[in-house]
């Protein structure tokens, strides 16, 4: 059984959650990920923000520009939402770049150790 394209995994802390991305998305996934965000917002009440999200793209592979810019605006959409972006980069060169600069309208802190990760998460 192929694992999911993405997973919600609650943080250390209530209002603190790491989302997991894997493999190559399609406009299909996209729909996917942007109707689980809505039900979440729906559960928590959509006026209540999130703290911390941390954005492990570790599993995930390099993406169409079509896919960056729907998540590109996916962070717009939410950012009112969120009180810190934080990332895990991928292994891929070329999708840590992409990464960075979708990441950059964010102020997203950026990391390459897990560990440093998980403690911003914690923090």
């Amino acid at each position: 059984m192929a694992e999911a394209d993405f997973e919600f995994v609650p943080g250390p802390r209530p209002s603190t959650v790491r989302i997991v991305f894997r493999g190559f998305w399609d406009e299909a996934v996209v729909q996917r990920y942007r109707q689980a965000l809505r039900e979440r917002a729906i559960q928590r009440g959509a006026s209540a923000p999130v703290g911390k999200v941390l954005l492990d793209f570790r599993d995930c592979e390099t993406q169409s520009q079509a896919v960056i810019d729907a998540m590109a605006q996916i962070l717009v959409d939410y950012a009112h939402d969120v009180e810190g972006y934080g990332v895990v980069l991928p292994g891929s060169t070329l999708f840590k770049l992409q990464t960075k600069r979708l990441m950059t309208p964010t102020g997203a802190a950026i990391f390459e150790d897990e560990e440093k990760a998980a403690a911003w998460l914690s923090s």
